[in-house]
């Protein structure tokens, strides 16, 4: 997202088209994402717990390079211990060290810059408010590899001195344990990190249910590909421009999202303002439908001209109601918002014109359109529509004239 918004301000939204209002961002974007939240883990998920395990992984990245760790301590499934790689956490605060090794800034500034990074005044608001608990942090400091004695386990679990429950605890999780001799098992030491043995303390479940309970979050492999969630979007587009309407099966939707628009909005940096703008003139989140009878009519108006150089459309008709009403069905519907219209009157001089300058302003322009009348020694009276793309954007006006012609086909 950031790549494809490079061409606008760096204060743009990382969520939404150009000038989108928070809450058309909140309904359309977070709303869906909070649903899918909520079914997987619960309804007590909010969007916002995202921002809170975002400054959680900020911090123990940003604290890895001030360790100068090349990799994390904790006990952690693959697809967490990727973001914690000394490449990862280098290329997250890229933004500070500027190629720079860690030690070459400033590290006493660390934590202001992590509260920097999420709108914090003060680091205090992010200890207090985002980090929460340190349990977490001691493994980063004070690695245990001296294990934990039957004293501290007994103290742990609350097992009192003339209980052999601590022995039932060890034969449960520890398979050296139950392999030892009974010398050994009175000296028995259980080499597990802190943050290993903490699930099964928390876990109240009896010993024989203690061989389930693992520390580690599900594995999944990490995609070696840069451009993996890229190319991820770009399989589940179609290529497609005109398809049908799960609603109505006779009506067309305009795709204008189609593959071939969403690559160029990598290689084009200016390419996400032009789709901005085309969205917000043509209705934003409104599905863009094109029915049987605005194709039946479109073909009525006959043959365009097209000028690719230009970004307009061109036609000719009789200046009468019938084309007037096909003209209003087809070009004044949400699509063509993102157009301009001019119209030319070709007016033989020797009819009279004031019933078509009634029609025209009855059925064709509006206050926002340009009128223009030229007057014929011969022939007869024609009006010559002229219909000019509003964005600065090549490949939207191609994709246009290609549904259009796409819609004809279907008719």
């Amino acid at each position: 997202m950031i790549h494809i918004k490079r061409g606008c301000l760096a204060t743009t939204p990382l969520l939404g088209f150009n000038h989108e209002s928070m809450t058309s961002r909140q309904l359309h974007y977070l709303l869906p994402v909070t649903k899918a939240l909520k079914a997987l883990w619960g309804t007590n998920v909010r969007f916002h717990h995202l921002r809170h395990s975002g400054a959680h992984w900020l911090m123990q990245q940003g604290l890895q390079l001030a360790l100068a760790l090349t990799q994390s301590p904790l006990p952690l499934g693959k697809a967490t211990a990727a973001m914690l790689t000394e490449h990862r956490c280098r290329e997250r605060f890229d933004f500070w060290l500027e190629g720079r090794p860690f030690s070459h800034v400033n590290g006493g500034l660390l934590f202001d810059v992590i509260g920097d990074q999420l709108g914090h005044s003060h680091y205090a608001t992010t200890r207090w408010s985002y980090l929460h608990g340190i349990e977490w942090l001691t493994p980063l400091f004070s690695i245990n590899d001296n294990g934990y004695k039957q004293s501290e386990l007994r103290y742990l679990l609350g097992i009192g001195p003339l209980s052999n429950d601590v022995s039932r605890f060890l034969n449960a999780i520890a398979p050296d344990y139950r392999q030892a001799t009974t010398h050994q098992k009175q000296n028995y030491t259980l080499m597990l990190t802190a943050l290993e043995l903490t699930p099964h303390l928390l876990k109240k479940k009896g010993f024989k249910q203690l061989k389930s309970v693992t520390p580690q979050q599900t594995s999944i492999s990490e995609p070696k590909d840069e451009n993996h969630l890229l190319s991820l979007w770009l399989e589940h587009c179609t290529v497609d421009i005109a398809l049908i309407d799960s609603h109505q099966p006779t009506a067309r939707c305009y795709n204008y999202q189609s593959k071939k628009l969403l690559g160029t909005l990598t290689t084009d940096k200016q390419a996400f303002s032009a789709l901005s703008e085309f969205w917000a003139l043509t209705g934003r989140h409104q599905p863009i439908i094109f029915t049987k009878q605005q194709r039946q009519a479109l073909q009525q108006l006959g043959p365009m001209d097209v000028d690719f150089d230009t970004r307009t459309l061109s036609f000719t008709v009789r200046c009468n109601k019938d084309n007037g009403i096909y003209f209003q069905r087809v070009f004044r519907s949400p699509l063509f918002k993102c157009c301009q219209f001019a119209f030319a009157l070709q007016h033989n001089r020797k009819t009279r014109i004031n019933k078509n300058k009634v029609l025209i302003d009855t059925y064709f322009a509006t206050n926002k359109d340009t009128v223009s009348i030229h007057k014929l020694n011969t022939g007869s009276t024609q009006l010559n529509i002229t219909v000019r793309f509003i964005p600065q954007a090549p490949l939207l006006f191609q994709m246009l004239h290609d549904f259009l012609n796409a819609s004809l086909r279907n008719t």
